[in-house]
């Protein structure tokens, strides 16, 4: 799967059984070449290539806490693991099941000092706000609005 930053992910024939069964690739049976998916970055590995999966990145219960620290503004953990363009996806643990990992991104202009971070730095992160049609978990490191 081309994922448009210069780098390919690969979509485990496993997650595309699930997608074919639960009608998540576009009530096809299917995958064609060429054919657009959407997908979610289910790991990245030291090398910088992607795992992709189709279907949700967060279940119900983690979008409902994450949901819920956005509104606090509580800091959590978390540990850069890339660095984009586009910012630095931090993984941090549910605060449902903490052994499930989820993760974000903290876009550029959401943390003072971006430039300095490395991948397996952790950091303290806070839920910006969660795009629940795209089911992901945007974070900031700056503190919250008084």
């Amino acid at each position: 799967v081309d994922v448009g930053t210069d780098r390919n992910g690969l979509l485990p024939s496993s997650s595309i059984i699930e997608a074919q069964s639960s009608g998540s690739i576009g009530g096809r049976r299917s995958l064609e070449v060429g054919q657009r998916v959407s997908v979610w970055v289910s790991s990245k590995h030291p090398d910088g290539s992607f795992e992709l999966s189709i279907g949700k990145a967060m279940k119900d219960p983690d979008r409902s806490a994450f949901a819920d620290l956005a509104k606090t503004g509580k800091f959590i953990k978390g540990t850069v693991q890339t660095l984009t363009l586009h910012g630095a996806f931090v993984q941090v643990p549910s605060p449902v099941a903490p052994a499930n990992l989820i993760d974000g991104l903290i876009r550029q202009a959401d943390a003072p000092g971006i430039d300095s971070m490395r991948p397996g730095q952790k950091v303290q992160v806070r839920v910006k706000f969660i795009d629940e049609r795209q089911n992901r978990v945007f974070f900031t490191t700056a503190p919250p609005a008084k």
